[in-house]
């Protein structure tokens, strides 16, 4: 074992020497001649040891820095989903049941990701459709049954709120909600309108959103009792005119961040 790792660590530090070398003489050479230097050098099988040991040191580099830069948003979200969550009176337990807390640092990850960043987030107008409702989910028969308050807790009746468009606008984004249901005390851009129908985003303007998020409205057992999808050939219409609203209403270089829309 001691033998091969100082194997590694010579063949490494050859791999180096190798490089600098190659690179002195590059930069000490005319300029005319450099290009030939090169070449040749490729032609060598210690030039493509170096250059793999370049590229591997290389993702190391950047393994390292995208996991310091992952916890350090790590930290960041949770705190914000913490506050987010405080803000409009959810009690957070250790145990999380309703699951709010977690789904809200999910989807901010989530979003990081897509965008390169959290500091990329901000400013950038993102569309949740199927947002959720801040009132009027006192109807949901899941959320009023025995068995949903074992399970997700007293909360129940408050999984399906905005929470991911209250947390957008909390990291500087410009969020806007679109769900059947009434949000007319929220203070992200909200429109109430009923995905099920076609042309129900008409009154949007084409390429004027950064990135476009759903989730949990295909799956929705509140779909199947207003809409009556309970036949999938009805989801997969509605699926379709999404997609293709999605489509027009998504820059050039415009984000599908996540979309839930499997029809189950």
């Amino acid at each position: 074992m001691t033998i091969s790792f100082l194997s590694v660590i010579i063949a490494d530090m050859e791999n180096m020497n190798y490089r600098q070398e190659l690179a002195d003489e590059i930069k000490d050479a005319p300029k005319e001649e450099r290009q030939e230097i090169l070449d040749k050098a490729k032609l060598t099988v210690d030039y493509w040891k170096a250059r793999e040991e370049k590229l591997r040191e290389a993702d190391a580099k950047e393994l390292s820095i995208n996991r310091a830069k992952y916890q350090a948003e790590k930290i960041v979200f949770d705190g914000i989903a913490k506050a987010v969550c405080e803000k409009y009176g959810l009690h957070i337990d250790e145990e999380d049941k309703t699951g709010i807390l977690a789904s809200i640092q999910r989807k901010l990850r989530k979003t990081s990701l897509v965008f390169g960043g959290a500091d990329n987030i901000k400013g950038k107008r993102i569309l949740d459709l199927g947002c959720g409702s801040s009132g009027g989910t006192e109807d949901i028969d899941m959320h009023n049954s025995d068995y949903a308050r074992n399970m997700f807790g007293p909360d129940a009746t408050r999984i399906f709120e905005p929470w991911y468009c209250r947390a957008l606008l909390e990291v500087g984004a410009d969020p806007v909600g679109i769900d059947v249901g009434e949000n007319s005390n929220e203070s992200f851009e909200h429109y109430g309108s009923d995905l099920t129908r076609k042309g129900s985003l008409d009154f949007l303007p084409s390429k004027s959103f950064d990135g476009v998020w759903s989730s949990a409205f295909i799956g929705s057992p509140q779909l199947d009792k207003t809409a009556g999808t309970q036949d999938k050939s009805k989801k997969r219409e509605i699926v379709g005119e999404l997609e293709n609203q999605i489509s027009r209403l998504l820059k050039e270089d415009g984000k599908r961040i996540g979309l839930d829309f499997e029809i189950r």
